[in-house]
């Protein structure tokens, strides 16, 4: 790889006072391949506290997962599971039984586990407050009053330790441990609804559900990713070609822009703002080789890090281990 040597038009590499934000859609890979490689599955009843409830959602959020516009898993329905027992713990025997039934139902990967925790705490506690018993118009109070009531403060825990066993392999190929925890404040005599204990439950669950589906499953978001705005192009009509480019980035023309941009590069191919944002321009046209060729170049002529070069590098790197399985 050829290496870059970048020209000084920016003494600090990117670090213009002034930068121009754009959404990037990125592809963010899972945090077990292993577990991500194993699309065709079933989820077992978890045993403990909600254990049946926790694997019917865990079900629903896996057939409802999608990757680049199309669903990522194949999940055969829990009606095929008519008699057959959830499965508890990580011994060899435990193991065993989950893959007897993926291997029954012609599973790749099977998901059970264990919910370790379903606590609702609340706790109660005087405190003074204030309120107006004479008005002089609709908003100018003329006489307040001190007053005690009772406020009470709502702790919502969920803690699953899912399991992926493969059928092929007969291991378990990904287990963690994930929590979520949801909190509440309210007072005797609140106007607003104070959220009760199934509902805190019920969204402190949905975060593990959330941190689950990250875990074994590529997804796609937004980032949001500086693009340069600034440079010092000395060649006729070259500076405002690069300005202009960075009008239609602000406007959302992104298709102007990287125009423009791949016309400078043949004229400026080691002055920093223009190489950046054309990598930024293979990256939002998904050419990920060719931005991630363009980012490790600029990153090898710097001669101290550069945080925005350092968060492309990583970025485009998980777009590509997410779009290699």
């Amino acid at each position: 790889m050829k290496r870059l040597t970048i020209i000084a038009s920016l003494a600090l590499g990117a670090l213009s006072a002034c930068e121009t934000g754009i959404d990037v859609p990125v592809a963010l890979p899972a945090q077990s391949q292993e577990a991500a490689n194993l699309r065709n599955i079933v989820v077992l009843d978890y045993q403990g506290s909600d254990g049946a409830g926790f694997a019917q959602a865990l079900e629903a959020a896996l057939s409802g997962a999608t990757f680049d516009g199309a669903r990522y898993f194949n999940v055969t329905s829990r009606q095929a599971l008519s008699g057959m027992t959830g499965i508890s713990g990580a011994s060899d025997r435990a193991i065993a039984a989950a893959i007897n039934i993926g291997s029954q139902l012609g599973v790749d990967g099977v998901y059970f586990g264990d919910i370790t925790q379903v606590d609702f705490d609340q706790t109660s506690s005087r405190v003074e407050r204030s309120r107006c018993i004479e008005f002089d118009g609709p908003f100018d109070c003329e006489k307040r009053e001190k007053y005690m009531t009772t406020c009470y403060n709502s702790v919502a825990t969920y803690t699953a330790v899912p399991k992926i066993a493969s059928v092929a392999t007969g291991q378990v190929v990904y287990s963690n441990t994930f929590t979520g925890s949801r909190t509440g404040y309210h007072c005797d005599g609140d106007v607003t609804v104070a959220k009760d204990r199934d509902t805190l439950l019920a969204e402190a669950r949905s975060d593990v559900l959330d941190q689950v589906r990250k875990a074994v499953a590529p997804r796609n978001e937004q980032a949001k990713v500086d693009l340069e705005e600034s440079a010092s192009l000395g060649g006729p009509g070259d500076q405002e070609l690069f300005d202009g480019a960075v009008a239609f980035a602000k406007a959302g023309r992104m298709d102007r822009a990287c125009g423009s941009w791949e016309v400078l590069l043949d004229k400026y191919p080691t002055v920093f703002e223009v190489v950046y944002n054309t990598a930024v321009c293979a990256e939002v046209s998904g050419d990920f080789s060719r931005a991630i060729d363009m980012y490790t170049q600029l990153d090898a002529g710097l001669t101290s890090p550069n945080p925005k070069v350092s968060k492309a590098l990583t970025r485009v790197k998980g777009q590509l281990n997410a779009t290699s399985f």
